[in-house]
């Protein structure tokens, strides 16, 4: 704008609708604002310092990858499950083996049932 003339056509054109408005207050507006001002933010730190930016976005960015890679590639072969399987298979033959005792007993006459020893208060003192 050189003068008033050039302001006054510019007033026209605005009454006249012929100017395509820039303002507004819906959501997509208010979308392109904060692009716009994260965008601005964001030059304007690696304009200033440099270091400083890569440091305010490059070590979370960082560490957040470093997490995802590790999350993506862990071992996922199902060695976690066998080894419970393994497991419940051990019990189960050791319990097993105690209920096969237990018959042994039985059928030798002995007791099935165990020495079972008194629990102790825990305030009872202790005798020497």
């Amino acid at each position: 704008m050189k003068d008033a003339s050039d302001m006054v056509e510019f007033f026209n054109s605005i009454l006249d609708g012929t100017v395509p408005a820039q303002g507004g207050d819906s959501i997509l507006q208010r979308l392109k604002r904060i692009v716009f001002d994260a965008k601005s933010t964001i030059v304007a730190i690696f304009k200033s310092s440099p270091l400083m930016g890569c440091f305010l976005f490059g070590l979370p960015l960082g560490s957040i990858s470093i997490m995802c890679y590790g999350i993506y590639t862990a071992d996922t072969d199902g060695s976690y499950i066998e080894e419970q399987y393994e497991v419940s298979q051990s019990e189960m033959e050791t319990q097993e083996q105690i209920e096969e005792g237990k018959e042994q007993e039985s059928i030798s006459g002995g007791s099935i049932v165990p020495n079972m020893q008194k629990p102790k208060d825990v305030l009872e003192k202790k005798e020497h």
